[in-house]
Order: structure tokens, then C-alpha cells, then sequence
């Protein structure tokens, strides 16, 4: 058990590394995160039309279904997700979140790899494979709902594809080498 704990936490650090190159330091995140003009401007307007912490559709959902589809069909089409309160943009509070999620993750990955058949845990190569495989799962299920479901732009969401597989594929890297065919249960 505390083989799976270790390689997990090891296995979440450097999936939170690897998102940290993905996303801070690769250029490609700002070809498909987009920047206002005037952040003061667009806060303002935000603070405005949206009063209350959490998601909003533009437009809305709560009006009169022949207006919306008309708003709908005119465009523009938005979802916008606000939090009014400011907090560092990668203080304390950010890091220990993200290495929890990091971490929750990375013990599931171990619990499924554990539980996996003995051919799937037989050599490393496959156990890499099903936990790079997983993470194909999670992108297409998850990132490809929002383009799909709520008309978001792909780049986005393929481009955060790209992290999730590339995530399990370095996860995988680490937890092959903590979880062995004599762990099949």
C-alpha cells in the first residue's frame, strides 16, 4: 500500500509539472486563450451584467425560449464563468489545490491500474499504455463535451486535450514502475 501511495504523489507531481510546462511556459496556450483589449473595461462590464458568483449563458436561458433562439441565431453566443472575489494568480491557495487534484487523480489511475487485468499489467509498455489510454478516455468524454454540448471553440478544448493525454502518458511513465502483475487483485 505505501508503494501506491509514494508512486502516486510521485506520479501527481509530475503530472502538476508537466501542466505547469503545458500551459506557463509553452507559447501555445496564448494561441488559444485569447486576451480583452482592456481587462479594466471588460471586468467593469462583467461585474455589471453578471452580479453573482458562478456560470452564465449569453444568451441566457431563463427567457422566453423564441427570443433566445432568435439572440441565439444572431449571435454572439457566450458562457461565462465569474468569481467576483480577487485571489493571487498562483498563490498558496492555487498550488496546494492543484497538487490535491493532481494527487486524487493520480491515486485513481493507481486503483484502476491495480484492478486492471494481468494482461493489461503484464509488461510496463502496457501498463503506460492503459493509463495513456485512460487519459484519452477523460479528454474525449470530458473536453470535447463543451464544443460539443455548449458550442465552445475546439482549439481550446483540443489544446486541453493535449495536456490530459500527455498528463496520463508522464503519469503513466511513474505509475507503471509502482504497480507490478503480482499486484493484480
Amino acid at each position: 500500500m505505501n508503494k501506491y501511495i509514494l508512486g502516486s504523489f510521485l506520479a501527481a507531481l509530475v503530472f502538476f509539472f508537466w501542466g505547469f510546462l503545458y500551459w506557463a511556459i509553452s507559447p501555445a496556450s496564448k494561441m488559444v486563450i485569447h486576451s480583452s483589449p482592456d481587462d479594466a473595461a471588460a471586468g467593469a462590464a462583467l461585474k455589471q451584467f453578471f452580479p453573482n458568483d458562478g456560470m452564465y449563458t449569453v444568451p441566457g436561458m431563463a427567457q422566453d425560449p423564441e427570443a433566445m433562439t432568435k439572440l441565439h441565431e444572431a449571435g454572439p453566443i457566450a458562457t461565462v464563468h465569474i468569481k467576483h472575489a480577487g485571489e493571487a494568480p498562483m498563490g498558496a491557495k492555487f498550488f496546494i489545490t492543484a497538487i490535491a487534484h493532481c494527487w486524487v487523480s493520480t491515486l485513481l489511475l493507481t486503483f484502476l491500474l491495480v484492478k486492471a487485468s494481468p494482461s493489461v499489467l503484464a509488461s510496463y509498455g502496457s501498463r503506460v499504455w492503459f493509463v495513456t489510454l485512460t487519459g484519452v478516455a477523460i479528454a474525449v468524454v470530458s473536453d470535447f463535451s463543451f464544443p460539443v454540448y455548449w458550442g465552445h471553440p475546439w482549439p481550446v478544448y483540443l489544446f486541453n486535450a493535449g495536456h490530459i493525454i500527455g498528463g496520463m502518458l508522464v503519469t503513466g511513465l511513474v505509475l507503471a514502475k509502482f504497480v507490478k502483475p503480482a499486484d493484480a487483485a
